[in-house]
């Protein structure tokens, strides 16, 4: 089955659980047994985000992996710092937000789309990252309804207009996943509800990395400070609808 690999961990003195998102059953978890022995075949082919197309069989409690056919290893990748630190950061992160068994063709393709973009790429926006994380939490169903008020619905085009005329700001409200104009903020805000600010250029700029189209989102030209106010809408979005810990990589990755 093709795979990528998410994670592995030591299990016994030569074995190791192995983390894998596959494209037919989604993320799995497989024993590898003798792995960390000298003469392995296998323990090369199973470093994290690698690519390669895996064999097992049938356990008692855990299915057993039998081979690991290398696909692609990823070199360019791991050779750049910059790029190594944000690819082991996004395969950390889909494996703790994902759960075993829930196969999604469509969060495997934008992880790999994503991994081979970053192997091509000579240039390495750390946008790229925010563009990821948004882009996984929208495939697993947490969209951002950027169209209309997520309240009282008033399409995006009149929220604009009214947003040039009185200069009063739009919010992202969390609990109803998208923004909010100012009036239905102001009866949240006194409820005592989660908004943050949300300008027009921020929705913007989330709309071009919502596109999912690395190439784009690469090459996108963003102010430091606007980038900085894109990852801060990102990163509240995901600790308001994430169940697991997660630490701020806009702190550990360089930007």
């Amino acid at each position: 089955m093709e795979s990528i690999v998410l994670a592995r961990r030591d299990f016994r003195e030569f074995d190791q659980i192995i983390t894998l998102y596959t494209k037919e059953r989604g993320k799995i978890e497989l024993l590898a047994r003798g792995v960390k022995k000298m003469e392995s075949k296998n323990s090369a082919h199973l470093e994290p985000f690698s690519y390669l197309f895996a064999e097992a069989i049938e356990g008692k409690e855990i299915d057993h992996l039998t081979r690991a056919v290398p696909i692609n290893f990823f070199a360019k990748i791991r050779q750049n710092l910059d790029k190594s630190l944000a690819t082991g950061f996004i395969a950390s992160f889909l494996e703790k937000n994902t759960e075993v068994n829930q196969p999604d063709k469509n969060v495997y393709e934008i992880f790999l789309s994503w991994l081979k973009f970053a192997e091509k790429t000579e240039k390495f926006n750390f946008i790229l990252v925010d563009a990821f994380v948004i882009n996984l939490f929208s495939a697993l169903g947490f969209y951002p309804i950027l169209e209309h008020c997520v309240v009282c619905e008033k399409e995006y085009k009149e929220l604009i207009k009214e947003n040039l005329l009185n200069k009063k700001s739009l919010g992202f409200y969390f609990a109803g996943g998208g923004i909010i104009c100012p009036v239905c903020r102001d009866k949240k805000d006194y409820a005592g509800e989660q908004i943050i600010n949300c300008g027009l250029k921020e929705i913007s700029n989330l709309q071009v990395l919502l596109k999912n189209n690395w190439q784009l989102i690469n090459e996108f030209d963003m102010e430091k400070s606007e980038q900085t106010k894109l990852h801060k809408l990102i990163y509240e979005f995901v600790l308001f609808h994430c169940e697991k810990k997660v630490s701020d990589w806009g702190l550990t990755l360089k930007h």
